[in-house]
């Protein structure tokens, strides 16, 4: 699972004006490496083996990662890979009540792989 920054269709309002255009009331500001962005982020959730999209969510930009990482899981993955930034006490709670614990992974192992993924759509 990985996330996307997709720009806004509408041209950003000016920082001492507020945070919202009003052509695009939902699209927010967020900040990645160093740079800010306007717009809206695509969660998607993929099978490792097939590359089927099994589930995709778009949010404001300013959305954190954590809070969509729980309502990405389907409940029938024998594995669970996502960037570092989905990790939260509330994912690991769940992955630890359904799973062994030896199969419980948060890694970034699939990132390159939802972030091709990404770029497609």
């Amino acid at each position: 699972m990985d996330a996307t920054i997709i720009a806004a269709a509408v041209k950003p309002p000016p920082m001492e004006e507020g945070q919202v255009n009003p052509r695009d009331p939902d699209a927010s500001f967020t900040v990645k490496n160093d740079e800010t962005y306007f717009g809206y982020k695509t969660h998607l959730a993929m099978d490792k083996e097939s590359g089927l999209v099994r589930q995709a969510e778009m949010t404001s930009a300013d959305l954190h990662d954590s809070q969509r990482g729980e309502a990405m899981i389907q409940g029938d993955e024998k594995a669970y890979y996502a960037d570092k930034a989905y990790d939260s006490r509330a994912l690991r709670d769940r992955l630890n009540g359904t799973r062994d614990r030896g199969q419980d992974r948060l890694q970034g192992q699939a990132q390159q792989a939802v972030g091709q993924l990404a770029d497609v759509v």
